[in-house]
């Protein structure tokens, strides 16, 4: 987005601003890009699991197409820094919520994951 910004387009910042979405989408691809399929596999009890890993992923779909799709008359409305500033300000809202609210699981057995979300 802060490439976006700069008055003239000159060779040096439309190189930044593509390096800058590269390491973007490799980032996202590495972490939360991941997130929807493993975190639903390991908090959904044993007996729905395959309903929840599908619902997962649905929703993650569906979002993705969203945002796919809303893309260029976001920017149209916003301006195309303004979208990614707003995803960038969406990404920190996530991390937030996740870190806040979801409970670490790793090391912990399929029973104690039960009990930890049945409360």
């Amino acid at each position: 987005a802060l490439t976006l910004c700069i008055g003239e387009t000159s060779p040096a910042s439309t190189a930044a601003c593509v390096a800058f979405t590269l390491a973007t989408v490799a980032a996202f691809s590495v972490g939360w890009g991941s997130l929807p399929s493993t975190y639903t596999a390991e908090i959904t009890p044993l007996r729905l699991r395959a309903q929840g890993s599908s619902l997962g992923m649905a929703v993650n779909r569906l979002t993705c197409g969203v945002v796919s799709m809303s893309f260029i008359s976001l920017a149209g409305w916003i301006t195309m820094p303004g979208c990614f500033f707003l995803y960038a300000a969406m990404a920190a809202t996530a991390y937030v919520f996740v870190f806040l609210r979801l409970p670490e699981t790793k090391g912990r057995t399929l029973e104690e994951m039960d009990v930890l979300f049945s409360k």
